[in-house]
């Protein structure tokens, strides 16, 4: 199956078409611009939630969702002069100790200053062992469905749907603590129905169990793919790669021509095979 059930353009997209400018320039310098802006319109989304305070001015966005898991509360898109970096960190730094959660600031091509990660360094912030490939493709070279050997019934799931197995498929391919997959899940729906047209959650089903997630955001001019995971026991049949396909595929139908992922060290390959290219590496610190 090449596309979602029963699904030939996505709810609440054309109401706000008008206001969408899509990406275009798919040079290196252009692939760039679009994983960035993408994943920074994550964040700008969440907003929409009441729980998320999210900080979106000149020298940096800043995210604190009050969850205690690092990956949601943090820094993007950093833009300070040399000069003031080092006070800027410490009172980020405070902010967050005040919030009483973990952070994670991450170091793009486009932050500044450019010694960025050796000024988080000097404050005590470590760097992840794991390192994220920032990807992106252009979406009309996207080719057939690839083939699995299993099937797969993949379904958009509404928002009100999002703390069911959505929701625990996810937390357990993450390693969410606790509850902190049902907190994320309520906010990105917050997000979602105050933004109609923005974030799609799919859910992968064998023998009527789910098995695997994926998103759509379409945020910045680009079709970004987040939150794509299979749980352990259903890897290695081509299943994460049809949960990326299936709203790959959608996101075409609408007109945007770039798509955009960060990827893990285990699916990088499956990913190029799709067609995405690694452009740059994410840094992040802890």
């Amino acid at each position: 199956m090449s596309r979602v059930q029963g699904v030939n353009n996505l709810d609440g997209y054309l109401e706000n078409a008008a206001q969408v400018t899509i990406l275009t320039d798919t040079s290196p310098a252009g692939m760039i611009a679009a994983i960035e802006a993408n994943i920074w319109g994550a964040w700008q989304t969440s907003a929409e939630s009441s729980e998320v305070e999210v900080y979106d001015g000149p020298e940096m966005l800043r995210y604190a969702s009050g969850i205690p898991f690092a990956p949601l509360n943090g820094v993007l898109r950093t833009r300070l002069e040399p000069e003031e970096v080092d006070d800027v960190i410490e009172a980020t730094l405070e902010y967050f100790e005040w919030r009483d959660v973990p952070m994670n600031w991450a170091v793009e091509p486009s932050a500044k200053p450019d010694d960025l990660g050796a000024r988080l360094m000097a404050k005590g912030l470590v760097p992840e062992d794991e390192e994220e490939p920032g990807m992106a493709m252009e979406l009309e070279a996207l080719g057939a469905a690839p083939g699995r050997t299993v099937n797969l019934e993949i379904e958009r799931v509404p928002t009100d749907e999002w703390q069911g197995d959505f929701a625990d498929v996810m937390a357990r391919g993450f390693g969410f603590p606790g509850s902190a997959h049902k907190d994320f899940m309520r906010i990105l729906a917050a997000g979602s129905d105050a933004r109609p047209g923005t974030l799609y959650g799919y859910v992968g089903r064998l023998d009527g169990r789910t098995v695997a997630t994926s998103m759509l955001l379409l945020a910045a001019g680009a079709a970004g793919i987040h939150n794509v995971t299979t749980l352990e026991h259903a890897r290695g049949y081509g299943i994460g790669t049809a949960m990326t396909y299936a709203p790959l595929i959608e996101a075409r139908d609408l007109g945007y021509k770039i798509a955009i992922l960060q990827s893990s060290e285990m699916a990088l390959n499956a990913y190029k095979r799709l067609g995405f290219r690694e452009y740059f590496t994410f840094q992040r610190f802890q």
